[in-house]
């Protein structure tokens, strides 16, 4: 919320409207017009989240604040509303509301995402009084300036969204991101992976001689035997990126090794805790979901049995605060750690030392992994 709210006060501080940005002193009134500005927004050549930004006056740039009296929705209603409406394919734009205090007023934004599934447009009109928005009509924005609801956008921008949908305008490592998404259309080979509509990208898997013992968290498994893979992810041949997959379970369930992270509290030169985590934000993870069979019951049970002690992250932002909430609870911390008696006696390893080690980071995981369910649920 603080990167949003500093990103909105640097477009307000600009005193225009760009092609990612509008203002309205309040939310829409007539629904085709709240309609016909989201198509716009989510078909924006910015290729980025867009704002529309309620509470600031779109002549002046006066920020007024929402009038909670007048025709304010909430985040919950626009979605409704953009759910029964006519959008080809059935696939609709990806909105959120985020309610801001700048200049001690509130201020309303509502983000469209950035996304792969541009043109949106209707298939059916839709009409609000005297107001339509056309049906098979491809709007977009283009600088400060929305397309009339009558007319439809020029052929060059209408080609670049179609690109944008096909991932033409992006590198190859951005391409196959995206197709990862989408399992059923990769096809399975004895090496790996390759895509049945674009075969120039590969995934192959190489049995990693180099690492042989399990990690703390295999220890939660039914069976803590584990053995370790490198994954290649190629384009015509060139490896783009490489990861390593552990195979836990004794082969029950493949996943891309987590990050490790580490809490530092007084000393910034040592740490005092260790964890391991992903980021739904990152590639790591796309590959994580791809890997990932959920109709597999036990891949199901393996993956809840890692979830209990390996932290998610939504992106790099929720981790920062989540490091800062722990330092400042660290008391918690410690006692949850303290309340884990389990002695842990059927962990099997080389010596006491070890064992120790093991032990340790499984309740401080266990640990954090209570603090972090506290941490998503404490109010804003």
């Amino acid at each position: 919320m603080l990167a949003l709210k500093k990103e909105i006060e640097s477009l307000i501080e600009k005193r225009q409207e760009g092609d990612y940005w509008d203002f309205k002193l309040e939310h829409h009134k007539n629904k085709a017009d709240l309609l016909h500005d989201i198509i716009c927004m989510a078909n924006s050549r910015a290729n980025r989240d867009c704002f529309i930004i309620y509470g600031v006056e779109d002549e002046s740039y006066e920020v007024k604040g929402i009038d909670k009296e007048g025709s304010r929705r909430n985040q919950q209603q626009i979605i409704d509303f953009l759910k029964d409406k006519a959008f080809i394919g059935g696939v609709r734009p990806n909105i959120e509301l985020k309610t801001l205090e700048i200049q001690q007023v509130e201020i309303d934004v509502l983000i469209i995402k950035n996304s792969y599934d541009v043109p949106y447009y209707l298939t059916k009109l839709y009409t609000d009084g005297k107001t339509t928005v056309y049906a098979n009509n491809i709007y977009t924005r283009v600088g400060d300036t929305n397309t009339p609801k009558r007319e439809a956008a020029d052929i060059n921008y209408v080609e670049y969204l179609w690109r944008k949908r096909f991932l033409l305008h992006e590198p190859p490592l951005a391409q196959v991101t995206e197709m990862l998404k989408r399992k059923h259309e990769w096809k399975k080979t004895t090496t790996g992976y390759y895509h049945m509509n674009n075969p120039e990208f590969k995934i192959d898997f190489e049995y990693d001689e180099g690492r042989k013992f399990p990690e703390f968290y295999a220890y939660v498994m039914t069976n803590e035997s584990v053995y370790y893979q490198k994954l290649d992810i190629k384009y015509h041949g060139t490896i783009l990126e490489s990861f390593v997959v552990v195979v836990l379970d004794g082969g029950r369930y493949s996943t891309v090794v987590p990050s490790s992270e580490f809490i530092c509290l007084n000393d910034k030169l040592h740490f005092d805790y260790h964890f391991k985590y992903y980021d739904k934000s990152s590639l790591d993870y796309v590959l994580c979901e791809f890997l990932y069979d959920e109709f597999d019951d036990e891949e199901v049970y393996a993956r809840y049995r890692l979830d209990s002690i390996v932290l998610t992250f939504e992106d790099g932002e929720e981790k920062d605060k989540f490091i800062r909430y722990v330092r400042q609870n660290s008391m918690q911390l410690k006692e949850l750690i303290e309340q884990d008696t389990t002695s842990y006696s059927w962990i099997e390893s080389n010596n006491q030392c070890a064992h120790e080690s093991i032990v340790k980071e499984i309740k401080v995981g266990k640990a954090l992994k209570k603090m972090f369910n506290r941490f998503k649920t404490k109010p804003i």
